[in-house]
């Protein structure tokens, strides 16, 4: 998606074909280059920023997409709960319609077809490139704690970048410029940021906030936006989307609208049998210039209709109402009418298929040049509330997916608490240090907890030592502005196949928790945990540590430590506690590295359906296998072979660095950064060859590389 123009070009070439003196067109020729590299620089496109601060894990771009289209392997396009692999969204992207010169036109970040060329239809939004500067996502926290903390961010988890709908040219891989099919732009800019929070009021959505600049020389007029989106729910493990065992359906979601919140949202018809039950849905959460600006006592654009929904079939053009508009024309009355024009839908539209859908709001007034407009939409996520089936759509099942959009919106009104884009004079508050008021509406103010500390976790055989330091107990809460933090609670959570869909917020369970001695509270004192002196870990000093034993060496565990405060009885707000989901970490306990310790490997024998073993709808999937061979020195080489000396594979071991990834178990249940003990090695129960074994008996030796010894053993595999 990376522009340029060359708007030049032709003027500076017909001047050097011309009768100028050598001199003249040896400069022209030098303006000319720098010309072309000033356009043709390649800005990066930025596809690699994930949300992980709350309970979606979605990809955010830099040039007008959200989601992967299921096109980036191993990383989540909106998977809700965060850890529970089941996913929301194929893709959506912001839609800006207006009139331009008496011509009505549409500039699309997304539509509903794959993106396969270099320049794609429908894909009109460019990275910013202004030659001396490369516009990339910046991310930001407002957390102390966190590495990207910045005094002007304004939730848990920002990412901020820049992109223009100016550009008619992309450039490809080997540098061709390749023309946008269809593009017309405005010359529109456009600031987006998302913010995100790990409170655990406020953490299943997202916020899109889109700063958008004329920077043409032509008014914009009458005009709507849009955020489309294509849903699609269902969980990955069961259903993969890809690979082999795909088995992934667009066809089970329907659709439906909440107009009195200006959100539209979709859900999984049978719910995976359980495991993927759960909604998405856009809301449009405001704007400014206001909705409603009643300043004057009148609404001056907008009002009741300013809300529209649509929904379309997918790469349909035959279907009268629910076909997919495929010109600016099309795409702009989609935008400014939408089915809740439709006195009666037809039950087509409640059934399923594969469905996208756009919420879209307007008329605005004329956007000058020179001018901007702001406008906000959030992703909001949920689980099914109560018994109902999923089928039914109850008021009851949508219970969760309504409170968690009203969260969303009260993040955004802020001191706007009547949500009519006015400040009125008694919604203009002091600052959280006593700053007098601003005479603005200071948006995003939510209450919030103490982050949590820095966390560091040492694996050993049965065992997990979990250390913390003290960073949260100076903490200032923003709101009453003064440090109020009461204690610390640690949480464990056991993964295996057959709970990976429940998300890990719902897995963990309380194993400690200690806090000052006060009158709020268990009052257990923090002396149980705290170290007699501060202990060195990676660079950081930590002041607790909690062992956690009787654990299962080999399986999956996931620890957290939270913070708490005392909560504000004077505001009626009750102890606000930070999210297990900021800092959580994978480990796998077992025995430390051992020179001289006996080899052994377990389960022993291993049967083809292990707890632990990767699974699809159609049983265990072969290289998502995993057996273990414990009491490993430091460095070694285990070589399995048959019964007849043929050799199966060569496994090399370096405690220092084992991390689990020369199998795909750990790239598909574990991640990145999980804490091994050094002394385990896991084996995928595949050849070097590629081939799966069958039921037999096997032998091993292990050859330590320092001293020259070697074991032997054997273990047998049943299928």
């Amino acid at each position: 998606m990376c522009g340029w123009e060359a708007k030049n070009t032709n003027c500076i070439m017909k001047l050097l074909s011309s009768k100028l003196s050598r001199s003249i067109s040896f400069i022209l020729l030098i303006i000319l280059i720098s010309t072309v590299f000033l356009y043709s620089r390649t800005a990066i496109d930025d596809a690699t920023h994930v949300t992980d601060i709350g309970n979606i894990s979605m990809t955010i771009t830099n040039y007008g997409v959200y989601g992967t289209a299921f096109r980036i392997e191993d990383q989540a396009s909106c998977e809700y709960p965060i850890g529970s692999h089941i996913e929301h969204l194929w893709m959506g992207g912001l839609w800006f319609g207006g009139e331009q010169n008496g011509q009505r036109k549409v500039s699309t970040g997304a539509i509903d077809a794959y993106p396969d060329a270099a320049a794609s239809e429908g894909f009109e939004f460019t990275t910013r490139d202004t030659g001396s500067v490369i516009y990339q996502i910046e991310e930001r926290s407002s957390l102390t704690s966190s590495q990207f903390f910045h005094p002007e961010a304004i939730s848990h988890q920002d990412f901020i970048c820049d992109f223009s709908d100016s550009s008619i040219y992309v450039i490809d891989e080997s540098g061709e410029q390749i023309q946008i099919p269809e593009h017309d732009p405005f010359g529109i800019d456009i600031h987006q940021e998302t913010y995100s929070w790990s409170l655990p009021f406020a953490d299943a959505f997202v916020i899109f906030s889109f700063d958008i600049t004329n920077k043409s020389e032509f008014p914009i007029e009458n005009i709507w936006i849009g955020y489309w989106y294509e849903p699609t729910i269902g969980n990955t493990d069961l259903t993969p989307y890809s690979g082999p065992d795909r088995s992934w359906s667009f066809y089970d979601d329907p659709c439906n609208m909440i107009d009195t919140m200006a959100m539209g949202y979709s859900f999984d018809r049978d719910g995976d049998d359980g495991f993927a039950e759960s909604y998405i849905g856009c809301r449009v959460l405001g704007s400014t210039p206001a909705f409603y600006d009643t300043t004057d006592g009148r609404i001056l654009y907008a009002g009741p209709d300013a809300f529209k929904y649509n929904i379309w079939k997918w790469r349909n053009q035959q279907d009268p109402l629910f076909s997919t508009p495929a010109s600016d024309g099309q795409r702009y009355i989609r935008l400014s009418t939408g089915l809740n024009d439709v006195p009666i839908w037809p039950e087509e539209a409640f059934v399923s298929s594969n469905w996208t859908q756009m919420v879209s709001t307007g008329p605005y007034p004329t956007l000058l040049p020179d001018s901007t407009m702001q406008i906000v939409f959030a992703i909001v996520c949920a689980e099914k509330y109560g018994p109902d089936p999923m089928s039914e759509d109850t008021p009851l099942a949508k219970t969760n997916l309504i409170n968690n959009a009203s969260w969303a919106k009260i993040a955004y009104d802020g001191e706007d608490k009547n949500s009519n884009g006015i400040l009125d004079p008694d919604e203009d508050l002091e600052g959280p240090n006593g700053e007098p008021p601003n005479g603005v509406i200071d948006r995003y103010i939510l209450p919030s907890a103490p982050p949590p500390p820095m966390m560091r976790l040492v694996a050993s055989d049965k065992a997990v030592d979990i250390y913390w330091n003290n960073s949260p107990e100076s903490y200032v809460d923003p709101v009453i502005g003064v440090e109020d933090f009461e204690g610390y609670k640690i949480y464990r959570a056991r993964m295996t196949q057959d709970n990976q869909g429940q998300g890990l917020r719902d897995l963990f369970q309380l194993i400690g928790q200690f806090d000052r001695v006060d009158s709020i509270g268990f009052n257990t004192g923090l002396e149980f945990v705290r170290l007699p002196e501060p202990v060195e870990i990676d660079g950081h000093l930590m002041h607790y540590k909690l062992t956690n034993s009787d654990l299962l060496n080999g399986w999956q565990y996931i620890y957290a430590v939270t913070a708490f405060d005392t909560g504000d009885p004077n505001n009626n707000l009750e102890s606000l506690e930070s999210s297990p989901l900021l800092n959580y970490i994978r480990v796998f306990p077992g025995p430390p590295p051992d020179p001289v310790a006996d080899v052994g490997v377990f389960p022993n024998p291993y049967r083809a359906f292990s707890g632990w073993d990767g699974r699809g709808n159609d049983g265990p999937k072969e290289r998502e296998r995993m057996i273990h061979f414990y009491n490993l020195p430091d460095k070694c080489t285990i070589i399995i072979y048959t019964l007849a000396g043929e050799i199966v594979d060569h496994i090399y071991h370096d405690a220092a660095t084992y991390s689990g990834g020369d199998i795909a178990w750990y790239g598909s249940f574990a991640g990145d950064g999980s804490v091994f003990s050094g002394g385990m090695h896991s084996w995928d129960v595949v050849s070097e060859a590629d081939q799966a074994l069958a039921t037999g008996m096997y032998l091993y030796t292990v050859r330590n590389e320092v001293s020259g010894d070697i074991q032997k053993g054997k273990f047998v595999v049943i299928k």
